[in-house]
């Protein structure tokens, strides 16, 4: 059978969930290929293809523009079975089974992805296959898989394919784990530890050998000389995991890399350790600077010594840190942001970065921010847009954009931050300060953060095409209701 996995768009960063589920299916003999519809026309890829069927993966900032792709999709070619997953349909299920598609995987849906391929295989029917759902039934879910080992590795070959821009780039995606312990409000994972409950850990880890093979495979396929951990938390406490991967890694990989981490879980003996494995930089959350919302709002219960402890602790290991905030949270104030820049500019971070705070169906302050009736509109369909919530004035949302793009140049430049804080950020948004953000952000990430280390016209071609996305990914809108 042949498959066509469809995303919307594919920056810096493999989409590890397809992946996953492409190597499922060449276990059993299945052909796999891959359309990025803001980079092609999937109706020219469709008949160039054949797909016997369309996997349709997606966040919630998509859910309306591949509620139309599916659309279209069915009403021109009926037979092909359209299956759908990703966060969005494991969070609203109830809402992507009444599309035009056949069939919605909900949670984690390699062992369904797999039952499912064998009925369509079969001629039998997936309508009592757990996780799934359609239009006739919903289904509840299986366990959790456990061991992870149990897994193949991902399919590298569906996104580095000869000419693609993840297969020259020297920086490549792993992930160590599923899960997460914490439970911030603004996040999936509360909601996933709910659905899921008596149905496994959500918790659980690659072993270090996993990890280590796939690596050393992608290195002597591909090349690599950094790797990025995705994981939501790489590491909670130096354990027997921490231990031996940090002997193993050191050992037979011994690249620099990047990773997630907790302000809670950092101690000088935990950064010890991941430098001695190799860790180049960090990202950690400090999300506001007002100890109130973190605690009461976004349910994270950290004081602002431990944030700036944290950071101390990073910085004298000799690890570059990326420091992520959130602005526009319900009912915060101007003088929150700007608490928030100068709480970044203390924690002294080589990468300070400011997104609006983005409300999610299924998430606890999501589904409080809809229930309050604070949403203008839907979905969002972008992190670094003018906030959805009403409680704020246009304004107040201008500002707050104005943070996204200029807070990074009021820590990191301080002679310039009165300037920005006093003026700059009143005045409206406008094409000079996205196009600073965009290269500073851009200059800093690849030199610091994630280590570029590729040709000049290269990281041109690169910086074009993170460009364009910025500019005109959302655009592709226009593009796909143009065709028939």
């Amino acid at each position: 059978m042949n498959i066509l996995y469809v995303i919307r768009d594919m920056s810096f960063v493999e989409p590890l969930g397809i992946m996953f589920l492409s190597a499922i299916a060449k276990q059993d003999g299945h052909k796999s290929s891959l359309s990025v519809t803001n980079e092609e026309n999937i109706f020219l890829k469709i008949e160039r293809e054949q797909p016997d069927m369309i996997c349709l993966s997606f966040l919630s900032v998509d859910r309306g523009y591949f509620k139309i792709l599916a659309e279209k999709i069915k009403n021109r070619y009926p037979d092909i079975v359209i299956a759908v997953g990703g966060p969005h349909a494991t969070f609203d299920a109830e809402e992507v089974r009444v599309w035009p598609v056949d069939v919605v995987i909900q949670g984690e849906g390699e062992w369904s992805f797999r039952d499912i391929l064998r009925a369509v295989d079969a001629g039998q029917t997936y309508d009592r296959i757990e996780n799934v759902s359609t239009q006739q039934t919903m289904n509840p879910l299986r366990r959790l898989i456990e061991p992870l080992d149990l897994l193949p590795h991902p399919d590298r070959a569906l996104v580095y394919f000869p000419g693609g821009h993840l297969a020259r780039l020297n920086v490549k995606t792993f992930m160590t784990s599923r899960g997460c312990a914490y439970r911030c409000a603004y996040c999936f994972n509360s909601k996933y530890k709910e659905i899921y409950k008596g149905n496994g850990r959500t918790i659980r880890r690659f072993s270090v050998d996993y990890i280590i093979e796939e690596i050393e495979q992608v290195k002597a396929d591909y090349g690599l000389d950094f790797v990025r951990f995705g994981d939501d938390v790489f590491v909670y406490k130096v354990d027997e995991w921490l231990l031996e991967f940090k002997e193993k890694y050191s050992k037979r990989i011994g690249l620099p890399f990047y990773c997630l981490c907790q302000v809670n879980q950092i101690t000088p003996e935990l950064i010890f350790n991941l430098r001695s494995a190799g860790c180049h930089s960090i990202g950690i959350s400090i999300e506001t600077a007002n100890e109130t919302l973190r605690r009461e709002v976004l349910m994270r219960p950290m004081s602002t010594q431990t944030i700036l402890d944290a950071f101390k602790n990073i910085h004298e290991a000799g690890i570059y840190t990326y420091a992520n905030a959130m602005v526009g949270l319900p009912n915060a104030t101007i003088e929150d942001e700007i608490q928030t820049i100068e709480l970044s500019a203390e924690c002294k971070s080589i990468y300070p970065s400011f997104s609006v705070f983005t409300p999610f169906r299924g998430t606890m302050l999501g589904e409080k921010c809809f229930k309050q009736g604070l949403i203008d509109g839907d979905y969002p369909t972008h992190t670094t847009r003018r906030s959805i919530l009403n409680c704020f004035s246009k304004k107040q949302k201008d500002i707050q954009l104005n943070i996204v793009y200029l807070g990074m140049f009021a820590v990191r430049f301080p002679f310039i931050k009165r300037l920005i804080l006093e003026y700059l950020i009143y005045i409206r948004p406008n094409p000079v300060f996205f196009l600073a953000w965009y290269f500073l952000k851009n200059y800093v990430s690849a030199k610091y953060i994630w280590p570029i280390s590729i040709s000049f016209m290269a990281k041109i071609r690169l910086a074009v095409r993170s460009l364009a996305y910025e500019l005109c990914g959302r655009l592709s809108w226009g593009l796909l209701l143009k065709r028939k």
